[in-house]
């Protein structure tokens, strides 16, 4: 009985945020001003880009980031209920800032969940993330090390 005590007692404290870390880090890269139909390549001039709302705490990655004034995620899609429109020549201003995220046990072994890398924009004097998937891979590439993943 108390190894499986001990075990649940394990598997419970490896899912809490003492397991997951959130780091920012400054003057990556030169600020600069875009717009989000030259961030999003395969977006039609037509559409709009969208702004992925975080509203509620939910994992401690995302009370991290509401905690540092990030209010959502700019996004090439409307993915969800949370998310209101941006013109696509809207001015996106890429701050130079990087967000890096690791999940915890749980978040990684059990709901898939990765590292991320995430670069701040700002938007109309809001602040959100533009996802490591959606970022210049030229920028990605010549990040210095601090601003990067170290395995």
């Amino acid at each position: 009985m108390n190894k499986v005590f001990l075990l649940c007692l394990l598997l419970l404290s490896s899912c809490t945020p003492l397991f997951s870390e959130q780091e920012i880090e400054s003057n990556c890269f030169n600020k600069y001003d875009t717009t989000p139909l030259e961030i999003f390549s395969s977006l039609p001039s037509d559409s709009d880009a969208f702004l992925w709302l975080l509203k509620h705490g939910g994992s401690e990655n995302n009370s991290f980031l509401i905690n540092s004034q990030i209010n959502g995620y700019l996004m090439p899609e409307n993915i969800t209920m949370d998310m209101e429109h941006i013109i696509n020549q809207t001015v996106v201003t890429i701050t130079g800032r990087v967000f890096k995220l690791w999940p915890n046990w749980g978040e990684f072994n059990i709901g898939g969940g990765r590292k991320s890398l995430n670069i701040e924009v700002l938007i109309k004097g809001k602040k959100y993330l533009l996802m490591e998937q959606f970022i210049n891979i030229d920028l990605k590439l010549n990040l210095p090390k601090r601003c990067q993943f170290t395995e």
